[in-house]
C-alpha cells in the first residue's frame, strides 16, 4: 500500500510518497519514484498495514492562500 501527499512550501510543490513495507530503505525507492513518475520527493517507510485504509491514494494538502 502507498499514498502520495501534495503539499506546498513557499511557492514550490512538495510530493511525499508514503510507502508499507516489511523491507527495503528509502533510498531504494527514492530512486524507483524518480525513474517511474519522473518526480523528486521524500519517501517515508512504514510498516505493513499501518498506513489507513480509507482508499485514499493521493492526498492534495495544499493551500493557495
Amino acid at each position: 500500500r502507498a499514498r502520495i501527499i501534495a503539499t506546498r512550501e513557499g511557492d514550490m510543490d512538495a510530493m511525499t510518497v508514503q510507502i508499507e513495507t516489511s523491507a527495503g530503505e528509502a533510498s531504494v525507492f527514492e530512486d524507483l519514484v524518480k525513474t517511474h513518475l519522473k518526480l523528486k520527493g521524500t519517501i517515508e517507510i512504514f510498516p505493513t498495514g499501518s498506513l489507513p485504509r480509507d482508499g485514499l491514494v493521493i492526498e492534495d494538502q495544499r493551500k493557495y492562500d
